[in-house]
């Protein structure tokens, strides 16, 4: 078949069938169909569709186009079963599939295709549309004018999809957005509430009633009462919802327990079953309408409480399971939209639609299928045989707000048209196309008007137009006939004229609250008529203060004339006093009250302010008196405050370098709470102070570097208790200070020092976050201003040992970003200078723990450049000098934390290169080392997962070495321990477990491969990039491949030769695991620790040569043992 292939839902008798998910339903009934089973039946209803109701389909024709072979009629006649099955249709009796005999089979039951109104109307030659013109203006198309809708079907099947997801997630609420004029309330009233309130309904959906409220009609205080009102319409087998309810009552229930009303509406809907069991809805819905959100979020006659209230009310109607709301809300409102969860609520399940302006086939579609309809004809341009409706199409496509103006135009085609139902190109013509047909409309019938009428336009525009209270944005609202000039004479020259506009569709006349009122017809007036948008631009302050007084007459009104609503004195109240001068426009009572009101208040103040005046000259000349007295008495005190803060800052300072030494910073924890809270609360004081200081500034200015240096002493404290928060924070503060005062003294070295010393803590704490892009400049102010203080002071050692300590973080972080080069640079200064300073100094001096610090990064660098034996005697020289400085300081916590972490990196190294014994013993001293250093400050985190670290990595060491006993090995809880935590001890998985494979516990490594592999995999999915996580993973699979290994072993020659080979596969599986997991991170540059086991994992699946240059890299790295 040629013609396009059914894929949208349809009908086929009382069954909605659904292609896409191989499904028919009737009311709750669901049955799913094999796939070929559906194929037969939509073959079958296209056959039908597109050739009629005679013609059958043979088992042959079938069987070719949905098996598309020679596979018999066998699988035909079972399809054929099973779809009479699901229809619950007899062979006999069919009411759904006939069989003709000897010709085949046909559909019998009504076919409805509601996506193919389109195509229907397209192929129809005539239709019966008798509902005048087919085109609405400027007014949106109601749901009778259904048929005479065109060009959205793509998105009416879209919204009706949506509707059926949150009706079954009872969130039953749409929000359709889009620029105005783009077809918003038309869509929803003309394209999917019809389909809803078919026979059929949709997926099992259908709308028993409906109802709608418009914004724009709503004003303040009414919120509820307008809603109720449209709820009371609501009626099911005509009863009404809310039988022998007022609208008053609805609305307050509405406001005080919207839950109650929507209990209603489920006991209305269940009455449908009750009543009628067969119901054609699965799912019958109440449907409610709601225009013109953006009014409700964004006029300030509104308050946000009601706002909240209000969508909270609609939350809990659209979540009951019987009300299904849509609501309509121009796109340039949306940053309101997203202040209010209860609006964002359903936008992951489809609940928010963006409605873009029509293609140029979609207008093509609305320009001509309505015509088609109606039976109206197209003439042509003149000397050519382009038509009238294809120069339509072409305009309208160049127009950004083409709907509104080219309804408009077609409309007024329409009107006068030819007595043959001729759409004539020479009326097109003289509106003057779509872009002038609505001004030039306009403009014409404002020039019929006598020159009285035309006077009052600037009155009619002042009560039709009004601005936000930004003066961005143009809108209109509804004016009340009452607001007609009461004089007699204009009275009559202001209503002909709006009668003449209203005669024209230009304005629409309509109820509000039970009131006449007109209204313009489209904002698009606003925009295309000259004469309009020239009279806007004009008074488009005049309209803003307008709307401001407008709101705040409103809220003054409805706060019972509160005197906190009045207009304050100044501009406002001046603007609002030369506009009520205007005489243009005309401001209501609540206005001209709320001026008077403020005058009046206005008055009074100065008054009263005069009265002030006189009294504050006296006191004056009493305070100055008095300020004499009061001056030496503020100078004493601020004297002694200073003296206060400064012996607080200096105690707390010196207690943080002597218990720094002994690793006990935890003592100043509380003191520097205190002081921390204490001082940032002086500072505040001193920033937001309104009054110059009576002090001297250079005392001024030693006060606020005593808070710097006081807060970055608690920094320091905060970090030690591992609170990297409270730490940044004080850091940041002390910045904040410390950057003010080097403006002021830019050569003071103890400030210098101060500020480098800022800038490294600040480093540190991104550095310790693996922020090492953020880290390094912290690190480059901290070398910035050390070279600064040796400029200032080039004889001074301490100059000298901060520039040392500068390039030493400098090395630091350029190790940590790969830029070894630059880091080996940085150390090798960092060395020159420790050396020259400490070159006459005993061994037992301090001094050489600089030297110490340096050479451990050193070595780290070393490492990382791959010359790992020279790391180990780099580190060897940290241990010497370290130990000769223990011996007159043996309780030294930052000596003892040093050779700890020197001996545990080292043992990593070691263990790599194969040196085992030196492993080992490096292992046990830093596993002694870190027991010191709790018994000193047994609450620290940090010490106590490295020691735990130490003794996992030295019982492993002791089992390669002596062949430890089972009673020291790792037990199965420490191991779960480990599991736990395998963000942190991520290195010790693969330890432990080839621990238990050395010690014969082959069952118990197996668990624990289980174990891990499950855990790493698990955070790998959260953080697929971490390369400390992909190779701790790889080493699992690795010892998983040694485990099968194992196991093929314990086999043997008693084994079949299947279980062999599939031992055998499950070992080539687990380490191609391993190979495939790091092959994305293996670089040149890559580590000894992630090189290893890519090299391991290949010598498993004997491919060495793929991997020969990784191999020789080991061996410049003097690692050896690569094999698997």
């Amino acid at each position: 078949m040629n013609a396009k292939k059914i894929s949208n839902i349809f009908y086929i008798g009382d069954w909605q069938v659904t292609p896409q998910t191989n499904c028919v339903r009737a009311g709750d009934t669901v049955t799913q169909l094999e796939p070929k089973a559906m194929d037969v039946l939509l073959l079958l209803c296209q056959q039908r569709r597109d050739n009629g109701h005679e013609h059958a389909l043979s088992a042959d024709d079938i069987a070719s186009q949905c098996w598309g072979s020679e596979i018999g009629d066998n699988p035909v006649h079972k399809a054929i079963t099973q779809l009479r099955k699901a229809f619950s249709d007899k062979p006999s009796t069919p009411k759904y599939i006939e069989t003709i005999r000897k010709r085949g089979y046909r559909i019998v039951a009504k076919l409805d295709f509601p996506d193919q109104a389109l195509t229907n109307a397209t192929q129809q030659s005539t239709n019966d549309w008798q509902g005048g013109s087919p085109f609405p203006g400027l007014s949106a198309f109601e749901p009778d004018e259904s048929e005479v809708f065109f060009g959205r079907s793509a998105q009416i099947t879209t919204l009706l999809t949506r509707v059926s997801k949150l009706v079954d997630a009872k969130h039953a609420f749409c929000l359709v957005l889009g620029p105005s004029g783009s077809g918003k309330s038309s869509l929803i009233n003309a394209g999917v509430l019809p389909r809803l309130t078919h026979q059929n309904g949709h997926d099992g959906i259908g709308v028993v009633s409906y109802t709608s409220v418009d914004f724009a009609d709503v004003s303040q205080s009414r919120l509820f009462i307008d809603l109720a009102s449209s709820m009371l319409d609501w009626d099911v087998n005509d009863t009404p919802v809310f039988d022998g309810l007022s609208a008053e009552t609805l609305a307050d229930m509405l406001q005080k327990d919207s839950s109650q009303v929507a209990a209603l509406c489920n006991k209305a809907l269940a009455s449908i079953q009750q009543q009628t069991p067969a119901s054609r809805y699965a799912k019958p819905q109440l449907f409610l309408f709601i225009d013109r959100l953006e009014v409700l979020l964004s006029s300030p006659v509104f308050n946000d409480d009601e706002r909240k209230h209000f969508l909270k009310c609609l939350d809990t109607l659209a979540t009951s399971g019987s009300i299904l709301i849509f609501s309509a809300c121009r796109n340039d409102f949306y940053p309101l939209v997203v202040a209010y969860p209860s609006l964002m609520a359903g936008k992951d399940q489809g609940s928010h639609f963006d409605l873009l302006p029509p293609s140029s086939s979609e207008l093509s579609q609305m320009i001509r299928l309505p015509a088609k309809a109606a039976n109206l004809s197209w003439t042509n341009e003149p000397n050519s045989t382009t038509s009238l409706d294809e120069i339509l199409c072409h305009e309208a496509v160049d127009h950004p707000d083409a709907l509104p103006m080219l309804q408009y135009t077609l409309q007024e085609l329409y009107e006068q048209r030819s007595t043959n139902n001729e759409m004539q190109y020479s009326v097109y013509r003289k509106l003057g196309g779509i872009e002038g047909a609505i001004g030039k409309k306009a403009e014409e019938i404002f020039l019929q008007l006598s020159k009285d009428q035309q006077a009052q336009l600037e009155y009619i525009l002042s009560l039709l137009v009004t601005l936000t209270p930004d003066g961005e944005n143009i809108t209109s609202r509804a004016a009340r006939w009452s607001q007609l000039d009461d004089n007699p004479i204009t009275h009559s020259s202001q209503h002909e004229l709006v009668q003449a506009m209203v005669e024209s569709r230009l304005l629409v006349s309509h109820l509000q609250h039970g009131e006449p009122c007109f209204s313009l017809a489209h904002e698009a007036l606003l925009r295309k008529w000259p004469r309009a948008s020239n009279w806007i631009n004009e008074h488009r302050d005049a309209l803003r203060i307008k709307s401001q007084l407008q709101q705040l007459a409103g809220r003054w009104q409805f706060e019972d004339r509160n005197k906190a609503y009045l207009l304050p004195e100044g501009k406002p109240l001046l603007e609002a006093v030369n506009l009520q001068k205007s005489a243009v426009f005309k401001l209501d009572e609540e206005e001209c009250a709320l001026i008077k009101a403020s005058q009046k208040s206005g008055n009074v103040k100065r008054w009263l302010k005069r009265t002030t005046v006189t009294l504050l000259c006296v006191l004056t000349f009493t305070a100055l008196f008095m300020s004499v007295k009061s001056q030496q008495a503020e100078n004493l005190a601020q004297q002694k405050r200073l003296e206060a803060e400064s012996l607080l800052g200096f105690m707390v300072g010196e207690f943080a370098d002597k218990l720094r030494s002994v690793k006990r910073m935890d003592l100043l924890d509380g003191i520097s709470n205190k002081a921390l809270e204490y001082f940032s609360q002086q500072d505040e004081e001193v920033a937001e102070s309104i009054f110059p200081s009576l002090t001297s500034t250079e005392q001024n200015f030693k006060t606020r570097f005593q808070h710097a240096q006081t807060l970055a002493a608690m920094g320091e404290v905060a970090y030690s208790r591992n609170k990297n928060d409270e730490a940044k924070q004080a850091f940041g503060t002390a910045q904040t200070i410390l950057d003010k005062l080097y403006k002021i003294q830019p050569e003071n070295s103890e400030l210098l020092k101060a500020l480098g010393a800022n800038a490294f803590w600040l480093g540190q704490l991104a550095s310790d976050k693996a922020e090492f892009t953020l880290a390094k400049p912290h690190f480059e102010e901290y070398l910035s201003y050390s070279k600064l203080i040796n400029q200032l002071t080039p004889n001074s050692d301490d100059a000298k040992l901060e520039l040392s300590y500068a390039y030493l973080a400098i090395g630091g972080i350029n190790s940590k970003l790969q830029k070894l080069d630059e880091a080996r640079g940085a150390l090798e200064k960092a060395l020159a200078i420790q050396y020259e300073l400490t070159e006459d100094l005993p061994q037992t001096n301090m001094s050489h723990l600089d030297i110490a610090d340096t050479l451990e990064w050193l070595a780290e660098t070393e490492e990382q450049l791959g010359y790992l034996e020279q790391a180990v005697q780099t580190r060897e020289k940290v241990q010497h000098i370290i130990n000769n400085l223990l011996e007159p300081n043996s309780g030294n916590g930052n000596l003892i934390e040093s050779i700890a972490y020197s001996y545990l990196n080292n043992a990593n190294v070691l263990y790599y290169l194969g040196h085992y014994t030196a492993a080992n013993q490096a292992a046990v001293s830093a596993k002694v080392n870190l027991d010191t250093l709790l018994m000193q400050d047994p609450s620290n985190e940090v010490w106590q997962v490295d020691l735990f670290r130490a003794h996992v990595f030295e019982l492993y060491l002791m089992a390669l070495v002596h062949k430890a006993p089972d009673s020291q090995t790792i037990t199965w809880t420490d191991f779960q321990k480990i599991i736990f935590r395998a963000k942190k001890f991520h290195a010790l998985i693969a330890i432990v477990i080839k621990s238990y494979q050395l010690g014969g516990n082959w069952d118990l490594a197996d668990s624990a491969i289980q174990l891990a592999k499950s855990k790493l995999e698990q955070l790998l999915s959260e953080r697929p990039a971490n390369q400390l996580l992909l190779t701790a993973l790889s080493n699992v699979y690795l010892l998983a491949a040694k485990q099968d290994e194992h196991a093929q072993n314990q086999v043997g020659a008693a084994s079949t030769n299947n279980v062999t080979i599939n031992t055998h596969s499950e070992k080539r599986q687990a380490c191609q695991q391993a190979a495939n997991l790091l092959r994305p991170i293996v670089t040149d540059n890559s580590s000894y620790e992630v090189l290893l086991p890519y090299v391991q994992a290949h010598d498993c699946l004997q491919q060495q040569d793929k991997v020969r240059p990784f191999i020789d890299k080991l061996a410049l790295m003097q690692i050896k043992n690569y094999s698997f």
